[in-house]
């Protein structure tokens, strides 16, 4: 008789992926190539799983060893709950804080687990038997993740938008020293020089309007070692 397997489905940004859990755990290939970055929030769903059985999905570290057992060798994991999930069928479970295996849920991947770097060592989602049955060998899965720097457009403090001003007036675009969540500092240049120019003044960023039209102005910072390099754009118009 064939053995049954089991699809878990894992949600990343704009698709869906399947792995087919199975004894041997071999890691899937479809994910290698879908790249998450620190503290993004993914959707998993559970499918097909039956009714008397219920999984935990959690990220392990260190998944690349030759001797790593799914099974055993989790402790290596995050201890966040939000990185943590059951699921099981049995509304008793339920109660007890498992989720339906046909609902999305959220789930946070972390670059740092368990003392691991993911963007340096082996990281991945883990599916393992809950605790009523942890000797069932049936429901694991090695679904591999690969980290990548943070996108700039998740580490702006501040969200570039469009404003009214006069002729020849001069605008102070902020005070202070703006920096992303990332800790880059932003640097602002105008690209329409004829229209208007940009200038540090003490601890001001102000534009100065030569003439009406509109203005656009480009703030943009380098990367570092957790965030991507990100450039945006204010508009400002001079009538």
């Amino acid at each position: 008789m064939r053995k049954k397997t089991y699809a878990i489905v894992i949600a990343v940004v704009a698709g869906a992926f399947v792995s087919t859990p199975s004894a041997q755990a071999t890691p899937s290939s479809a994910f290698v190539a879908n790249a998450v970055y620190d503290g993004q929030v993914i959707r998993v769903i559970g499918q097909s799983i039956p009714s008397d059985k219920g999984v935990y999905v959690v990220e392990c570290a260190n998944t690349a060893s030759q001797s790593f057992n799914p099974q055993t060798d989790c402790t290596t994991r995050s201890e966040n709950p939000a990185s943590t999930l059951w699921f099981n069928a049995d509304p008793a479970q339920q109660a007890q804080g498992a989720s339906d295996p046909g609902t999305s849920q959220p789930f946070k991947v972390l670059r740092h687990v368990a003392g691991y770097d993911c963007m340096t060592s082996a990281c991945a989602l883990v599916t393992v038997r809950d605790h009523l049955d942890p000797s069932d060998m049936s429901m694991l899965s090695v679904l591999p993740l690969v980290f990548t720097k943070i996108p700039a457009t998740a580490s702006w403090s501040k969200t570039p938008g469009s404003y009214s001003v006069s002729k020849s007036k001069k605008v102070d675009l902020l005070t202070g020293t703006l920096k992303t969540k990332g800790g880059q500092t932003i640097a602002f240049s105008s690209v329409t020089p004829t229209v208007c120019t940009v200038a540090k003044s003490g601890t001001k960023e102000s534009v100065t309007f030569k003439k009406a039209g509109t203005c656009y102005i480009v703030a943009s910072n380098a990367a570092n070692a957790s965030y991507e390099a990100g450039s945006y754009m204010w508009s400002l118009r001079a009538s």
